[in-house]
């Protein structure tokens, strides 16, 4: 068995599953079928960043590399930085 820190990140994204943001967010851009990240996708991902304490839009790509995509986000997503 393995113990990991979390945080709080998860709780927060599972509020905006919830809510629906992705969904809503979703509904509201059109994005073209070749990208793998949906808009509300990319919004719920810088969220979380700003609210996790750095200075968002900043190495996205690397504070992004260090988090569970899978359970922030979705099952099987991979970070279009990689």
């Amino acid at each position: 068995m393995q113990i990991e820190k979390v945080g709080y990140l998860p709780l927060l994204s599972g509020l905006m599953n919830d809510l629906g943001l992705c969904r809503k967010i979703d509904e509201l851009v059109t994005v073209d079928r070749q990208c793998r990240t949906t808009a509300g996708e990319a919004v719920q991902l810088h969220v979380l960043d700003m609210l996790s304490g750095r200075n968002a839009l900043m190495n996205v790509d690397k504070w992004a590399e260090e988090q569970d995509l899978d359970q922030l986000l979705r099952p099987g997503f991979t970070s279009a930085f990689r």
